[in-house]
């Protein structure tokens, strides 16, 4: 062999080596472009399908919306990021919301995110709502840290895009967590700053998962006032949201949507009047309400619940045969359409029924079914949380088998492209070799950071606590030192003005003065040892009289500058008290006393005995304390008080400070009102 045909032997085989990486190109660009016009049908019939599956979870059938995705997806193969994105977040919230599965709920929301591209700006919604979804889920779990870790994550996001839409979905979470946490007030707030741009987003919400519709809003709203007893309130907001449905039906809203939330807004308007015992009005609007739900497909649990309100209705109206005709159509109420809350109510209102009736046996016994239902709840809860693996292991199945065929299609087209496969895969093991070392590198070091962090973090929230707690300290000095010091000045200025002084009078005056200020330092002590723990309360057999002829000598100068007077009406008792502690209870009444009263009005002090106990009670003629103020006013939260009659300032302390004196006595305070005539305060101690 000469050395031209080596020459020409080894360009023959370069030429075939060419040849076959050619063709090795062809085949898979052929193959890979027949695939894609595969997916892409697949893809168009997904969106199509989309639309069923949506009207599935909007009309309530939940379960068989989720048995269509995964129909769906399983006969329609794709690898489009978007759709699949779309898939696991609908599964992760329905889990979530309707079945309360929250662990399965976090699976598919891990799945969702393999797909989530953020470099793809059709998907940042989908990582937004991802984070809102997992911010909602952690704190269902109890997990706050978390919970507010992706919260927050999903909020820098929509700041740094600069879209007023997009805080829409932020308010409507956040108002939900307000909600479950019993805030209601909180959560109104939010819902109506959802409300203030969803018409102008109305589009926007149909790509950016799912929110309430504006009636749904309205209704939300006004169950949120039923809840803390506005009903007033809670009728209005529920007038609009039964507008805007009946304006909107066929337009932004078809009937058969228009119809199920019509029947749900009844429903909570009839209860809020059976609450404000307007019977007559809440059977009409209740009978209205299960008319449209007892349809097919529309709200049959909802309408199980307005029918034991409508229950409620004929049972105060003492019509007990329709009662007991209700009753056996709720009796035939499908299981399926049956809750433990409902199961609950029903049981309530049998028992309230058979009492009526004057059947106490079977009253109790249905009494008795309520208590274990009630029992059997919290291992419900429990259960639910639990995650669901035959589910995963069955979807990880079809998973498999789905990538397995897929292989399987393009081994046809090539055979040699198994070679490559695998030839690839070595690959690709040597490169997660790699890879793995340096993600344990940064894991490490992830986690020293992620350490570093929470203890910065944990050190912010103790400085703003002890910023806060500093604060409100402040105030309370500022409101129990003004007393003293404001009767101190009074009498220096008697003392300053009046030439005639005699010298018992002086000393009388200097003796004021003298209890004034070791009021003042008593109470900045009792501050200084405001959180030790078992404070023994140094008491002494004190003469009640007076201590309260002290206080009325005290207050004095402040009624007569708004021309009022103060009366007192007491025996000489002896009562084992701390004199400063009581003494600052009573003045801080009469302080309160003379703050919300009008002038040229009285205002009475008397004191009685009665079963080994002393009350004493201070009555004005004021403003009278409103219902939204009665449960907060002992509270200790700054921001409590109100404005005096004049105008006077009012921190809305000293109610605290004084419960927490008489509570250490072993006694009581507590108070009766009417608006615009007064209010009496009544303390009760133990005399001994």
């Amino acid at each position: 062999m000469n050395k031209y045909s080596l020459f020409f032997k080894r360009i023959t085989s370069v030429l075939f080596i060419v040849l076959g990486i050619v063709l090795l190109f062809v085949s898979c660009n052929s193959s890979d472009t027949s695939s894609e016009i595969s997916e892409a049908a697949n893809d168009s019939a997904i969106v199509k399908e989309f639309e069923k599956i949506e009207y599935l979870f909007n009309t309530n059938q939940n379960k068989e919306g989720v048995s269509l995705i995964n129909e769906t997806f399983n006969k329609f193969p794709t690898e489009n990021k978007k759709l699949l994105t779309r898939k696991y977040l609908r599964l992760a919230e329905i889990n979530a919301s309707h079945f309360q599965n929250y662990s399965l709920a976090l699976n598919y929301l891990d799945s969702a995110d393999l797909y989530i591209d953020r470099s793809r700006s059709d998907m940042i919604d989908d990582y937004i709502l991802k984070e809102l979804y997992k911010g909602k889920i952690s704190f269902q779990l109890k997990e706050m840290d978390l919970s507010y870790m992706h919260y927050y994550a999903a909020l820098k996001i929509i700041d740094s895009l600069n879209d007023p839409c997009r805080y829409l979905y932020y308010y409507v979470n956040i108002g939900e967590l307000f909600w479950l946490q019993n805030k209601y007030d909180e959560f109104i707030d939010y819902v109506k700053k959802s409300l203030v741009n969803q018409e102008l987003c109305n589009e926007f919400t149909y790509r950016y998962g799912r929110v309430p519709t504006i009636q749904s809003q309205y209704s939300n709203i006004a169950i949120a006032f039923e809840r803390i007893g506005k009903y007033d309130s809670a009728i209005y907001y529920n007038n609009i949201a039964i507008d805007s449905i009946i304006s909107q039906q066929n337009k932004s809203l078809d009937t058969h949507s228009a119809e199920r939330l019509l029947g749900v807004v009844l429903g909570n308007k009839g209860g809020v009047l059976l609450k404000q015992k307007k019977y007559e009005e809440a059977e009409k609007v209740l009978t209205q309400s299960i008319a449209l739900n007892d349809k097919k497909t529309h709200e049959k649990g909802d309408a199980l619940f307005t029918k034991i309100k409508l229950l409620n209705v004929f049972i105060e109206t003492n019509r007990l045969s329709k009662a007991n005709t209700l009753i056996k159509e709720i009796e035939q109420t499908p299981l399926e359409y049956t809750n433990q809350t409902s199961r609950l109510r029903m049981q309530k209102i049998y028992e309230k029924y058979y009492e009526k009736k004057g059947d106490y046996k079977l009253a109790k016994a249905h009494l008795e079914a309520y208590n274990k239902i009630y029992d059997s709840t919290q291992n419900d809860v429990i259960a639910s949380l639990k995650s669901n693996s035959d589910i995963l292991k069955n979807y990880d199945k079809i998973e498999g088998q789905h990538k397995i065929v897929l292989l399987e299609e393009k081994g046809k087209s090539q055979q040699f492209i198994l070679y490559t496969i695998f030839f690839f895969l070595c690959s690709l093991i040597v490169f997660i070799v790699i890879i793995q070392r340096s993600h344990n590198r940064f894991r490490k070091q992830a986690k020293e950071i992620k350490a570093y962090n929470e203890k910065l973090q944990k050190s912010m929230v103790s400085l703003e606590n002890s910023y806060t707690e500093n604060k409100r300290i402040l105030k309370v000095v500022a409101h129990d030192l003004r007393s003293p010091i404001a009767g101190i000045m009074s009498i220096v200025r008697l003392m300053k003005f009046d030439e005639d002084i005699g010298k018992d009078e002086l000393n009388e005056y200097i003796s004021m003065v003298e209890k004034a200020g070791n009021n003042a330092l008593e109470f900045i002590e009792d501050l200084l040892l405001l959180n030790k723990e078992n404070e023994t309360l140094e008491k002494h057999s004190v003469d009640i009289l007076q201590v309260l002829q002290s206080c009325v000598e005290m207050a004095k100068s402040a009624a007569i500058a708004k021309k009022q007077t103060i009366t007192l009406e007491a025996k000489s008792v002896k009562v084992k008290i701390n004199e400063q502690k009581i003494w600052r209870v009573i003045n801080n009444l009469l302080s309160n006393a003379i703050k919300f009263s009008y002038p040229n009005t009285s205002i009475a002090v008397n004191s009685i005995v009665q079963d080994n106990h002393i009350i004493i009670s201070v009555k004005d003629s004021g403003t009278g304390i409103s219902e939204e103020m009665k449960p907060r006013i002992f509270s200790q939260n700054i921001g409590v008080g109100q404005s005096g009659t004049s105008g006077e300032h009012s921190f809305g302390l000293g109610l605290a400070i004084s419960k927490q004196i008489v509570d250490a006595h072993k006694g009581k305070i507590w108070f009766e009102t009417t608006i615009g005539k007064g209010t009496t305060f009544y303390v009760e101690l133990p005399i001994s």
